[in-house]
């Protein structure tokens, strides 16, 4: 099998794909034959000092950079079994093991 086709017929979702390490990967994956779905994952930060740094500061921060990420995920497993695809260890998003944090409902 040659570089070009090892993945054909594979999809492959990267987030953080606009620059460094997720943007490298893409065109990997996109020259070894994966089709690549790109997954924008935005962060944010506060500019200030801390002892102002506020509780609203903090939840927006814990929502873009926690609660985003988590959002993604849910949509990209739903979408992955309402195609009939198994999501498991495979299919973890590439940025984030957020899904290794969740038990399953097995575990109730």
């Amino acid at each position: 099998m040659t570089r070009k086709t090892e993945l054909a017929g594979k999809v492959a979702v990267i987030t953080g794909a606009g620059s460094g390490i997720g943007s490298a990967t893409a065109r990997l994956l996109a020259a070894r034959g994966a089709k690549v779905h790109l997954h924008n994952n935005a962060g944010i930060a506060h500019a200030g000092n801390i002892e102002a740094t506020t509780i609203e500061d903090w939840q927006k921060m814990i929502g873009v950079n926690l609660l985003g990420v988590a959002y993604g995920i849910q949509a990209f497993v739903l979408r992955m079994l309402t195609q009939g695809r198994p999501a498991g260890k495979k299919h973890s998003p590439a940025s984030c093991k957020l899904s290794k944090l969740i038990m399953p409902a097995s575990s109730f």
